[in-house]
């Protein structure tokens, strides 16, 4: 069988990775794995992928593959796949999708491929995850038909804000002589919402103390965007799981603290580009959401020492709940 230099496989990494800018909340991975199908040929991706509504996720990637023994050649080619159910924590996955490309040598011609199966994330260590998967794959090169099994190793993009982040000074829970905030702020502000908001910040100040996760949305721990969609899934609104996509979910406020209503969340970038990070407004210029430290809460205010990182790093502002 040939082997592929390893020169072939990081130039293929270099090209995908260069080709897609990353955006915050989406993901990195490398994969390998065996085709079982007569001599067998061995497949290398590259791949960037996001998340989506739902537990729908998708991946793009490009391929290496090599072989069968005894034919010379590769086989280069790019490719999608649709994701169910892959997340920060171990468990099972759906995943299926197609791919085209070329082939050199003895696989001289454009060649296509669609595959189905089931992965299962094994551990997951902060960002990165180790995945195996099997598929049933049907090839165009030769007409195959077989099955698939890879090891996947990915990395999650949208952590990069935990090593920016300032010391968290402010983390502490709050103590019943220091409360989350004023009592006639939090009324003003409840009044303004309905009931449905009011109920999604109560749970986030319910989970205060929380340990940061990368990938959490449970009790167990929680990243920035797993606490937001953690609170508003409590209320039955069902919202996207990365921070960049719940950049778009609602409606766009008006970054005017004057504006903000309690439940709207807050989005920040560490560059002025895509958004790395959220939070849950709650009332009189502070904001509850997971760091470094854990759920806790932080306030918008330019001439706080704390406050200030976040009001430089703050971009935007979206209203899920409209009075409801």
């Amino acid at each position: 069988m040939i082997r592929p230099a390893r020169s072939s496989a990081a130039l293929l990494a270099a090209l995908l990775v260069g080709a897609h800018a990353p955006v915050g909340g989406q993901s990195i991975a490398l994969s390998v794995g065996r085709y079982f199908s007569g001599s067998g040929m061995m497949f290398y991706r590259a791949s960037l992928g996001g998340a989506s509504i739902g537990g729908l996720g998708w991946e793009t990637y490009g391929t290496l593959a090599t072989g069968p023994e005894n034919l010379t050649g590769r086989l280069l080619g790019v490719g999608g796949d649709l994701v169910v159910g892959r997340g920060g924590r171990a468990g099972p996955y759906g995943m299926g999708g197609i791919a085209i490309g070329v082939g050199t040598g003895d696989h001289r011609t454009f060649w296509s491929s669609w595959s189905a199966g089931l992965g299962y994330q094994v551990i997951g260590l902060g960002p990165i995850g180790l995945q195996l998967e099997g598929r049933y794959r049907w090839l165009t090169d030769g007409r195959r038909t077989g099955v698939e099994l890879s090891v996947r190793l990915g990395g999650n993009l949208e952590s990069s804000h935990r090593s920016t982040a300032p010391p968290p000074v402010s983390s502490k829970p709050p103590s019943e002589s220091e409360p989350l905030v004023s009592s006639a702020t939090t009324e003003r502000d409840f009044r303004a919402i309905g009931s449905r908001a009011a109920s999604v910040v109560h749970v986030a100040i319910e989970v205060m103390g929380t340990p940061y996760r990368w990938g959490g949305s449970s009790g167990e721990g929680f990243d920035c965007s797993g606490l937001i969609q953690f609170a508003y899934r409590q209320q039955g609104i069902e919202l996207p799981r990365s921070a960049s996509a719940q950049a778009s979910a609602g409606q766009s406020v008006d970054r005017e603290l004057a504006k903000l209503q309690a439940g709207d969340i807050l989005t920040f970038s560490n560059s002025g580009g895509p958004v790395t990070h959220v939070g849950l407004y709650v009332g009189g210029g502070e904001f509850i959401h997971s760091a470094t430290g854990g759920v806790q809460r932080s306030r918008l205010q330019a001439d706080d020492p704390y406050g200030r990182w976040w009001w430089n790093r703050w971009v935007g502002v979206r209203r899920v709940l409209q009075g409801e």
